[in-house]
Order: structure tokens, then C-alpha cells, then sequence
């Protein structure tokens, strides 16, 4: 999570963990397998405890997009954020391995197809239909936005993320992708100041 896994070294991970190479090329063969294992470790982990998929059935799909943008929110901005699995999950996204195709099965597309079933609830539209995807893409990308551009977001706008602050990212993210959707489906917007 510190060096990546390019630039981490067989050497040290084994000098770090306290034990001799033999040991882990007879558990996990080489540093992929180990690599991938501490990924799987860590994406079972965050579901485990994640409330992401967890969404009450029986509210609106404009509470579910709350509950789906509230979840993804506290998870990576929250003090329980799992931030090595954060920083290998950003390193699998600019310098891509085998790691990356466990992480997009395990965890990015179930949320994905999640929230896209949300977004057709609000929009009308099929959760297969381009335009579903696309805000459900653009979703993502306005939650994680706040967690990788943490270090300018601190010097311009918010020193810290405590909770009042996160969930006033989370009101403003939730009115911002509502009239997004709305318009993306050719529909209103909503008027400003209404939820």
C-alpha cells in the first residue's frame, strides 16, 4: 500500500512481515499471488462491513441514492476508512495489474449495478440504458473525487473531514447528482433549495 506493488521489493515485504521468503513462495507462490491475496483480504473486509449494498428496499429511490451516496461517503472519508485497501485501489487505477480485475468483480461493479438499479428507479430509464450508466458513473466519480483530491480540498475549502463536513459533502453530492440525473433523463431539474 506504501511503495505499490511495482515498487515494493520481495525482499522487504518479507522483512517486514518478520519471515523468510520460503514462507510465502510455499503459501502463495510468488508476490502476485500474495499481492492478489491481500487484495481479496481487504475487499472481503470492506464488505463485510459495508453498508454500500445495504440500502432499505422499502424507502424512495430518492432515499436509496441518500442511503447508496451517504454509505460510499462515510466509507471513504469516514476514521474507519480502510486506507491501505484506498491506497492500492488508486495505485490498481493508474498503473493497472491483475489486482485491478479482482477489485472491479468484487467490489466496483456489484456497487455499480447497485446504484444503477437506483438511478432507473429515479430516472425511468432501464438500469442497462447508456445514459442510467453514465450518472452512475459520474456518481462515483463525484464520492471519490473527495477522497483522492483530499490534500488540494484542504487547502481551499475543508482542513478536515469531520463529520458535520461529511455530511454536508454528502447533502450537497446528493442534490447535485439528483438534478444531474434528472437532466441526463430529459427531465426537470429539480428548483434550487428543494430536496
Amino acid at each position: 500500500a506504501e511503495r505499490g506493488y511495482r515498487a515494493a521489493t520481495f525482499k522487504e515485504i518479507c522483512g517486514r512481515a518478520g519471515t523468510n521468503p520460503a514462507a510465502i513462495n510455499y503459501h502463495f507462490r510468488d508476490k502476485r499471488h500474495l499481492y492478489l491475496a491481500v487484495i481479496e483480504q481487504g475487499l472481503a473486509e470492506l464488505q463485510r462491513r459495508s453498508e454500500i449494498l445495504n440500502a432499505d428496499p422499502g424507502v424512495s429511490p430518492k432515499q436509496r441514492l441518500r442511503q447508496f451516496i451517504a454509505a460510499v461517503f462515510r466509507r471513504l472519508l469516514g476514521r474507519e476508512s480502510p486506507s491501505a485497501l484506498l491506497r492500492l485501489m488508486a495505485c490498481e487505477m493508474v498503473e493497472p495489474t491483475a489486482g485491478l480485475d479482482v477489485i472491479i468483480q468484487r467490489a466496483f461493479l456489484p456497487a455499480f449495478e447497485h446504484l444503477c438499479s437506483i438511478i432507473a428507479d429515479l430516472s425511468g430509464r432501464q438500469p442497462d440504458d447508456p445514459v442510467t450508466r453514465d450518472c452512475a458513473l459520474s456518481v462515483f466519480g463525484q464520492c471519490v473525487f473527495f477522497h483522492h483530491a483530499r490534500p488540494i480540498i484542504s487547502r481551499i475549502q475543508y482542513p478536515n473531514y469531520d463529520m458535520p463536513v461529511i455530511d454536508h459533502l454528502i447533502e450537497h453530492t446528493v442534490r447535485f447528482v439528483e438534478a444531474g440525473i434528472r437532466v441526463a433523463a430529459g427531465q426537470e431539474a429539480f428548483p434550487l433549495g428543494t430536496a
